[in-house]
Parts: C-alpha cells; structure tokens; sequence
C-alpha cells in the first residue's frame, strides 16, 4: 500500500501535477447564529428606523449613510451598546445580500492565515466573498476606512462579477474603490 501511495506521488510530481493545498475552506454557521443574525438584523432596522418589507437596496442605502455618518462624527442616540453595531449592521446588509442574490452565510477557514475563521455570506459559484461584519466594525473605528457598501450592492446589482471559476473565495470588497471622493 505504502510503495503504491509513494509510486503515485512520484508520479504526480514528474508530470507536474502536484496536488495543491486549499488556501480556504467553507463551513456552515454554528445552530443558534442564523438566528442571532436575523435578531441582530432586526435591531439594525429599529435603529435606521427602517421596516423589513423594505427594499433590499433602500436598506443597505441607510446602512450605507449611517456608516458614512458615523465616520464623520455624527454619532446617533442609539437604543443598544456601540460595540454591538457592528453586529447589527453587519448582519442586516448580509441579510440584503442574501435576498437581493441569495449569497447564503458561511463560516470560511483561512489556512493561509493561522486558519483563522471569518463569518460572511459567499456567491453561489464561491468565487467571491464578503465580510460584512468585519467591514462595517473597520469602517466605524477607523474613519479612514472608506464605507464602500451601497457601491458594492450597486456593482453587484449591475453586474455581478462571479467568474465562475470555482472556490476561490476572493473578497469582493478589497475590489471596490470609488472613483470620485465621497462629499
């Protein structure tokens, strides 16, 4: 069996064909954080003042504005702790991505990266991936961090750029830039 395994492998390698190691790995969410998504979400809402039935692209558009207010200092009352709202905006413009294009959640593994794990909602085809958690959380504690998320929604509106190519898991929002400064 051993001299088999080590004949196939030699095998492999002298036609070129060594078999490569995945740089990324896809899981489903733990049991209760579809919930807790879909609670998180709903706080997002009452916080935007925002009803669910609304349109997916009016949502991430107040999203969107209130990151972009945040940023230049114009803080909100809101009615839950400041180091939830990453979680609940986050999880509400998920939540639109998963209606607007069914991207379902999934729980992705970097192994190039510690196997660090990161919560984000994929493509259908897994080329593309985002972390809307992740990107708000920077985007509200570092001003700089440039709220690109009604862009991306748009972009992803009018051509959703999956190629198809298997799972690559590439993060669609380290290829969003805007063109013309915010004012």
């Amino acid at each position: 069996w051993l001299k088999a395994k080590v004949e196939s492998r030699l095998q492999r390698q002298s036609k070129g064909t060594r078999t490569k190691k995945k740089s990324h790995t896809e899981g489903e969410l733990p049991n209760e954080w579809p919930q807790q998504i879909r609670e998180s979400a709903q706080e997002a809402l009452s916080i935007l003042g925002l009803l669910a039935s609304a349109a997916p692209q009016t949502i991430v558009s107040a999203i969107d504005q209130f990151v972009y207010d945040w940023q230049c200092g114009k803080r909100p009352q809101i009615h839950c702790d400041a180091e939830d709202l990453p979680y609940a905006l986050g999880s509400l413009w998920g939540e639109q991505l998963v209606r607007q294009f069914q991207w379902p959640w999934k729980v992705i593994t970097f192994h190039g990266h510690g196997d660090t794990k990161a919560t984000g909602v994929v493509s259908p085809d897994r080329s593309l991936a985002i972390f809307p958690i992740h990107l708000i959380f920077g985007c509200l504690n570092v001003a700089s961090v440039d709220a690109t998320i009604l862009l991306s929604f748009n972009m992803l509106k009018e051509h959703n750029p999956s190629d198809s190519k298997g799972p690559e898991y590439a993060n669609f929002m380290e290829q969003v830039f805007r063109i013309v400064p915010r004012i």
